[in-house]
């Protein structure tokens, strides 16, 4: 009996997982306004009643998705950190992780989800707001002991200055679609960030680390 639950809680996991992935490539292939739940059971090849059964609407799939998404996010960079050699490879690996997975996404498809889903939306600013920021101020601190970042940063205003600075990035006004590519935008916001930071930006090792990024596409 004991054998029989776990297999149904992984199957039950294995679907779950398997709707947020099948949502996710929806929300970025034919946007969020566009996907319906009849789109989502298509795709899965499931009955609207299987998912129904899991989702209770499309405003509690997107809430989960992003839920989701943001504890996948989390680990990810947990784990760059620890496989990261010092302060700025660790920050060249997190917008490298970031760069690729806005590069995923129109700004139209976020412009969406903060309209028409505001509750959803509060999950990633709460999330910048305090796990983004951690992760750049420990970032920060540990560059400045490294002697890579300079000494008179201001860490916890730093920290600030880019966790904000990504929202001018996906402005629309600042921004607009038609002229501008998101991941572009992100890629120039951050090598600005680094020389803000870095102490000596004239180093050659440096100057391959932050020119292997610029390559990027």
């Amino acid at each position: 009996m004991q054998l029989h639950t776990k297999d149904i809680q992984q199957n039950k996991d294995t679907l779950i997982e398997q709707i947020f992935c099948k949502a996710e490539y929806l929300f970025i292939n034919v946007g969020i306004r566009n996907t319906t739940m009849d789109d989502l059971a298509r795709e899965l090849g499931i009955s609207k009643k299987t998912l129904y059964k899991t989702i209770d609407n499309k405003a509690d799939l997107i809430h989960k998705c992003l839920l989701f998404d943001i504890s996948r996010k989390e680990e990810e960079i947990l784990q760059l950190q620890k496989n990261s050699n010092d302060a700025l490879d660790e920050m060249l690996k997190i917008g490298t992780q970031i760069f690729v997975s806005i590069g995923r996404y129109k700004i139209s498809v976020v412009h969406d989800l903060m309209k028409f889903y505001p509750e959803s939306w509060q999950l990633i600013t709460k999330h910048k707001e305090n796990f983004t920021k951690k992760i750049i101020e420990d970032n920060l601190k540990k560059g400045i002991e490294q002697g890579i970042y300079r000494k008179d940063i201001n860490t916890d205003m730093y920290a600030k200055f880019f966790i904000y600075g990504t929202d001018n990035c996906i402005d629309m006004q600042i921004f607009p679609e038609e002229a501008y590519t998101y991941s572009n935008v992100f890629k120039e916001f951050f090598i600005y960030h680094l020389h803000g930071i870095i102490a000596n930006t004239s180093d050659k090792k440096i100057i391959n680390q932050i020119n292997k990024f610029l390559e990027l596409k």
